[in-house]
């Protein structure tokens, strides 16, 4: 059974088009036609649902926030963690549906994402989370066998980062072929660590029980470090990459692996923005994410677009909602999340009014008012 929208201003993830007339079927957009003549009052704007590229949807709010020093929060992020409620991610995960978001590329660290994102029906990938900066051979082959067995056929593996994930352990993932998203180049404390061996981070690790014995630092970048272990692809994701230099960007477009940059983050941690312009000028698909309640005010990618415009001018309005749509789903390593075409799943947002005929008038609207949508569309029926 076909439906119909009629649209003054279509963005599709990497242009604009208008007035047209989008026939709907299945969930799916099933073709774009021009307008008819009459009928109802058409929508001002609609754009695909935002691709949220990087959150942890069971992360809650820490009882009392940190901003501070990274160790610091890393224990109080565990904290919360330990005793966080049941409906966390349920929670979080409807809000950002609510202000548009609809294709989520999330760090499951409890193994349910795959059943939460099909019982609301939105795209996504559950990337399971896996830890153990002492995992040797054995142990590293064990959970990323019992992970894989729990995932959904585009699922993928997290990695965490560097300071967190043996050798072994990032072996064991890439050997896999899965899609692997990992936090690297996030911090000083880190490149300190792969360097020298030393540090903050060996002080909490040794803390925990997980420095091994006779372990020595490799004296790579964060990056290479990785390209090493085999785990850098176009398969890949990678988070942050605040600390990444060029001769690192240059590596990750050679490998096609995809970055994300979580705008909310810096601004918690009140970080230096990284050179996100240089990451595109260096061919690298970028998206962006809201990460998560413990380094973030709230969960809403309108915000980060806000935010990013904010921090990175240099973008430009036009770049940042293609990072937020259709190069998101590419820094996922799909070709269809974020995209409004023939034949693919209806994920959108849609907003009454346009307050401007130009498109880039409509680009700064959307990335810089933070207006929520008036109506989002998962695989084609209107959620909100």
């Amino acid at each position: 059974m076909e439906s119909r929208l009629a649209v003054r201003h279509l963005f599709d993830g990497l242009t604009w088009r208008g007035p047209v007339e989008l026939v709907l079927a299945g969930g799916r957009l099933a073709r774009v036609a021009p307008p008819g003549p009459g009928g109802p009052r058409p929508w001002g704007v609609v754009v695909p649902g935002w691709v949220d590229a990087h959150v942890h949807l069971d992360l809650p709010a820490p009882e009392r926030p940190v901003h501070g020093e990274f160790t610091t929060w890393i224990r109080a992020v565990m904290a919360s963690r330990a005793t966080a409620g049941p409906g966390v991610a349920e929670a979080n995960l409807a809000e950002l549906v609510r202000g548009g978001a609809t294709c989520f590329g999330d760090i499951d660290a409890t193994g349910a994402t795959r059943a939460l994102l099909d019982r609301h029906g939105v795209a996504g990938r559950a990337y399971r989370e896996l830890l153990g900066f002492d995992a040797g051979e054995d142990e590293a082959r064990a959970a990323v066998e019992g992970a894989v067995a729990a995932l959904g056929p585009e699922d993928g593996l997290s990695p965490h980062a560097p300071y967190s994930v043996s050798p072994a352990l990032f072996r064991a993932a890439a050997a896999t072929g899965r899609p692997l998203a990992i936090h690297v180049a996030e911090l000083a404390e880190e490149v300190r660590l792969l360097a020298r061996g030393d540090g903050p981070l060996r002080t909490l690790l040794e803390e925990l029980g997980r420095w091994p014995a006779g372990h020595r630092a490799g004296g790579l970048s964060p990056v290479r470090h990785l390209d090493a272990l085999g785990a850098l692809s176009p398969r890949t994701l990678c988070v942050h990459l605040q600390h990444a230099g060029a001769d690192d960007l240059a590596l990750l477009a050679a490998r096609g692996a995809g970055a994300c940059v979580c705008p909310g983050t810096l601004r918690w941690f009140d970080r230096e923005p990284p050179p996100v312009d240089r990451w595109l000028e260096a061919g690298l698909a970028v998206g962006i994410g809201t990460d998560s309640l413990a380094s973030n005010e709230r969960l809403s990618m309108a915000r980060e677009l806000a935010l990013l415009d904010e921090l990175c001018p240099a973008l430009g309005p036009g770049r940042i909602l293609r990072m937020a749509t259709g190069m998101g789903g590419r820094a996922l390593g799909s070709t269809t999340a974020g995209r409004l075409a023939e034949g693919g799943r209806f994920d959108a947002q849609a907003w009454r009014e346009a307050p401007a005929d130009d498109p880039r008038e409509l680009e700064r609207w959307l990335v810089r008012s933070a207006a929520r949508p008036d109506t989002v569309f998962v695989a084609g029926h209107a959620v909100v």
